[in-house]
């Protein structure tokens, strides 16, 4: 029992530190939409970097990150789906995720 408790312990502190490094990724690529909201393939990086917070959050015992990054994962997915640039509100809302997921992680870490 007590191997099977650390592993789990281990598999969390993994997706703690994924987590960390998507959203330093994030923090990136939504800075260069900020500049260039036609970049549909940061965009992309954009969305998936999102998809796999929403399908990690909940496993690990954190399932408003799973909501958040679901919910931002959605928008880039639609406006790459409609051939759509992103714009400022776009990216704010993107970043608002991110930085809500961030606190997530953080205030339970």
């Amino acid at each position: 029992m007590d191997d099977w408790v650390a592993e789990v312990e281990r598999l969390r502190a993994d997706f703690l530190r994924t987590s960390r490094e998507r959203l330093m990724e994030l923090d990136h690529d939504l800075e260069q939409l900020a500049r260039d909201g036609t970049d549909q393939a940061r965009l992309k990086t954009v969305h998936r970097n999102f998809h796999r917070l929403a399908g990690s959050g909940s496993t690990f015992g954190y399932p408003d990150v799973t909501d958040l990054a679901r919910s931002a994962e959605r928008l880039a997915w639609e406006r790459l789906k409609a051939g759509r640039h992103v714009d400022l509100e776009d990216v704010q809302r993107l970043v608002y995720a991110g930085a809500a997921i961030r606190r997530e992680l953080e205030g339970r870490a």
